[in-house]
């Protein structure tokens, strides 16, 4: 497994005591402004100055706008991912007259194009 591997080498480098912690801490910073790392806390005090922050992963939609957000998070990344085909599609219907909402369809398609053999 690939997770295993990268915190054991992470975990050795740290240790290693081989390591820029000023520039670790400013990778960390960025990647958390840059909503690459996101965190939650179950402690309210705590998650409050998360969301100050922007790190808390919420998202703020404009008020009455239409909003749609779709989360792909591959946590034990593997092989297949890097192979993976991913289509989204959107459609809205608008209905005739003002009294019936529109309905929208979210499609989202996971396609694996590698063939592997049958076995038993």
């Amino acid at each position: 497994d690939f997770i295993p591997q990268l915190a054991a080498a992470a975990l050795a480098r740290v240790q290693g005591g081989k390591l820029d912690y000023v520039q670790l801490g400013q990778a960390a910073i960025d990647a958390l402004n840059q909503r690459a790392i996101q965190i939650w806390l179950n402690d309210k005090e705590d998650a409050q100055q998360l969301a100050a922050l922007g790190w808390d992963g919420a998202l703020h939609p404009e008020q009455g706008a239409d909003f749609i957000a779709l989360v792909d998070s591959n946590l034990g990344y593997n092989k297949v991912d890097s192979v993976l085909e991913r289509s989204i599609s959107y459609e809205v219907a608008w209905p005739d007259g003002n009294d019936q909402p529109a309905q929208a369809t979210l499609t989202v398609t996971y396609h694996h194009p590698v063939a592997v053999d049958d076995h038993e």
